[in-house]
């Protein structure tokens, strides 16, 4: 698959933000997008929303399994219809493969998740939907956050080794 001008940019953005796939059943799709607009709302996020923001057809196979290879958080909109969905369970299965953290977000009526999916605390969508967007939106927001403090992380690295490297060479030079 070649890459365009407009994907190589995405690629090189994605190292720049916290990058989120929301996987679902295509019947769950207005959940998925309540879901994606809260995790949108945090700065310095990028949400992908399955199903509807991707290509379709020959493509769609390896274009999602770059887009979660290179995510850093999938929000699982798990249902009776998300069960049933292989589609689904590919996602799941290539985050898994990747590292990548699954968050499952239940909603009313879901299924027990499958027993392969590590142990994670899911957050319910119940009575109460708007307490479950905005834990979505902490989620998200701590994640940035350490993301960013990372990022600082090994820039103060790299500038330590750069100047360990200038103090070698100058002491090499006299």
């Amino acid at each position: 698959m070649k890459l365009t001008a407009e994907a190589r940019a995405d690629c090189k953005s994605r190292r720049r933000l916290h990058c989120t796939f929301v996987s679902h059943a295509l019947e769950d799709l207005e959940s998925a997008r309540r879901v994606a607009e809260a995790a949108r709302s945090v700065p310095g996020s990028r949400v992908d929303l399955a199903a509807t923001e991707r290509p379709t057809g020959h493509d769609a196979v390896p274009a999602v399994d770059v887009t979660i290879r290179d995510d850093d958080l999938v929000l699982l909109v798990w249902s009776p219809r998300a069960a049933r969905r292989i589609r689904v369970e590919r996602e799941l299965s290539r985050a898994l493969e990747h590292g990548v953290t699954v968050l499952p977000l239940l909603l009313p009526g879901s299924p027990p998740l499958p027993a392969w999916l590590p142990e994670v605390r899911p957050i319910r969508i119940g009575s109460d939907p708007e307490d479950a967007l905005r834990r979505i939106r902490d989620t998200v927001d701590e994640r940035v956050r350490h993301k960013q403090a990372l990022r600082r992380e090994r820039t103060t690295d790299s500038i330590l080794i750069l100047a360990l490297i200038g103090c070698c060479v100058s002491l090499l030079l006299r």
